[in-house]
């Protein structure tokens, strides 16, 4: 084996490329984000709707159930809804019970009975109607109604658009300030509240105002779609 002088090892070491180098660490970027929203006004509201009852009496108490429901049915259709946007499939019947503590015994009190209802409204302006004839007619749980677009992609690619409108000038207000000018965008990515893939999400406000007729009184905010990006553009030589 020849044998190579210590002073040649260290020159050979010294013109070694170091590891790990790349490409990208000569790379001048600005990364930036932006953020884009759309409001609109909504075209569809859900709502969950529910009948209770409660009695000694099985049969009495499913039969109030039933009637409440069946009512209900028929003033939706009269107000124009079709059958397929309306679900009744949610029923439960349970036996409910009271504990003696002195016999140490569990007691038969009643029975408990509901019925979920679910309407797909496509017209609004029945929505006030439709809501406050339900609870004339017994329907005893009313939740908030969800409110939404029956094809919302328009809206969510609008949001996007103003979204990367945005961190397009975002950049371009970073380059102007520190005197370098905007390159080609390498790298764009969207995201909505950390869901994935992007999704922009809906909110609405549901408001009912103090009025003579409860039916006028219910009035739909807009629907909201946001969504962020963030983007990576080159800085031009």
């Amino acid at each position: 084996m020849i044998k190579l002088p210590t002073c040649l090892l260290l020159g050979l070491v010294l013109v070694l490329p170091q590891m790990g180098y790349t490409e990208a660490d000569n790379l001048r970027l600005i990364t930036v984000g932006g953020k884009g929203e759309v409001s609109v006004n909504p075209d569809r509201a859900t709502l969950s709707l529910g009948v209770e009852s409660r009695g000694p009496v099985l049969d009495k108490a499913r039969d109030e159930v039933n009637t409440i429901t069946n009512k209900f049915l028929a003033f939706a259709k009269r107000l124009g809804v079709a059958d397929r946007y309306v679900s009744t499939t949610g029923a439960n019947i349970r036996p409910e019970y009271h504990w003696d503590n002195k016999s140490g015994e569990r007691n038969l009190t009643g029975y408990y009975v509901s019925r979920s209802l679910i309407v797909d409204l496509r017209d609004l302006e029945k929505l006030g109607q439709l809501v406050e004839g339900a609870v004339d007619l017994g329907v005893n749980q009313v939740s908030d109604p969800a409110l939404g677009l029956a094809d919302q992609s328009g809206a969510e690619r609008e949001a996007l658009k103003r979204a990367a409108e945005d961190a397009e000038q975002n950049a371009a207000v970073l380059a102007k300030t520190l005197g370098v000018k905007v390159g080609p965008v390498r790298s764009i990515t969207a995201t909505d509240m950390g869901y994935s893939p992007p999704s922009p999400r809906a909110t609405v406000m549901m408001r009912a105002e103090a009025a003579s007729d409860g039916a006028a009184s219910y009035s739909a905010g807009q629907v909201k779609f946001s969504t962020r990006v963030n983007a990576q553009f080159d800085i031009a030589d």
